[in-house]
């Protein structure tokens, strides 16, 4: 199946990465690749996206990228390509994702993906507006699983026809997803779906999508919830708030018994500034831990926090 293999992040609109060190060794052959997006219709948007690999083979395709390059995946071996991308403050964003497929020898599309992202408005960041508090998260998701094998290679002038798959074969291919997931969450808040280099610090931190994250949290299973739970958990610890809480939400609506997930989200709600929103779940995890004969468990900040009289009222 697919092989997973690390890229970095670029967003350019003609470039040409060489890596001397051979960080770009997309294809994992041991020698050193490069890759070009290069404009071919300022009107259009399209571009040439051309991966030179170290054996002396190119693959090419041609996408509506506007004033955007690609970017890596999150897994390894993946490509993102951004679609009718015109601005860094577009809230509207359309990608399509490929990962390396071994045996095909070239990126397959695995994912199509259309979201809103509400905080990229110009509005917030030309004026003195703040940012309102929902409209921080990512929103309106469409996520359609692509049926193997349209490569990289097939997107030339017309746009090749592909296949959706269905629900039940999406959600197989989200599992395969959080299987990988699973087995790197042994390393724990230090493990590379978190940090894309060594030192684990801010500046090597490590971007994780929003379809992803959107897709997980739709695939919850009493079998699966432990592990996502850590996830998201590790992500918390990491610094992507955000989307940590989506994950803790939409957790905690499925299964509101989970007393650990309370203070997750609660404490994720703190971070993102939503007071009134986590002094409610502190409470209820305090009295659940109580209830639980676990008060020596119960952290501090649960009990400060957990005083809802001091926020004023939801308007």
């Amino acid at each position: 199946m697919f092989k997973y293999i690390s890229l970095v992040i670029f967003f350019t609109l003609s470039i040409c990465v060489q890596a001397n060190d051979c960080t770009y060794d997309f294809d994992q052959d041991n020698k050193c690749d490069s890759y070009t997006v290069t404009p071919l219709s300022e009107a259009e948007g399209l571009n040439l996206l051309t991966i030179s690999l170290g054996s002396g083979n190119n693959i090419s395709g041609i996408f509506n990228t506007g004033s955007a390059g690609i970017t890596s995946g999150y897994f390894p071996g993946e490509i993102i390509v951004p679609l009718d991308f015109y601005s860094p403050k577009t809230v509207q964003q359309s990608t399509y994702t490929f990962r390396w497929h071994d045996g095909l020898k070239n990126w397959v599309l695995i994912k199509e993906s259309n979201w809103a992202e509400p905080y990229r408005d110009e509005i917030y960041s030309l004026s003195e507006e703040s940012i309102p508090k929902e409209a921080q998260f990512p929103t309106e998701f469409e996520v359609n699983r692509i049926k193997c094998c349209i490569l990289l290679s097939d997107f030339k002038e017309q746009m090749p026809r592909y296949q959706i798959l269905n629900e039940e074969q999406s959600v197989a291919a989200i599992n395969e997803d959080i299987d990988y997931l699973k087995t790197m969450l042994k390393s724990g808040k230090e493990s590379p779906l978190f940090y894309k280099a060594a030192p684990a610090n801010e500046e090597n931190r490590k971007p994780i999508p929003a379809d992803l994250i959107y897709e997980i949290s739709t695939a919850l299973t009493t079998q699966n919830v432990a592990p996502i739970n850590n996830y998201a958990f590790y992500m918390q610890q990491t610094g992507s708030h955000i989307l940590a809480t989506i994950v803790f939400r939409s957790i905690y609506k499925k299964y509101p018994q989970r007393i650990v997930t309370k203070i997750n989200l609660a404490d994720s709600y703190w971070e993102i500034g939503f007071k009134e929103e986590s002094c409610h779940l502190y409470g209820e995890y305090v009295k659940d831990m109580m209830l639980a004969g676990k008060k020596s468990l119960v952290p501090s900040r649960a009990y400060s926090r957990s005083d809802c009289s001091i926020y004023p009222k939801n308007k």
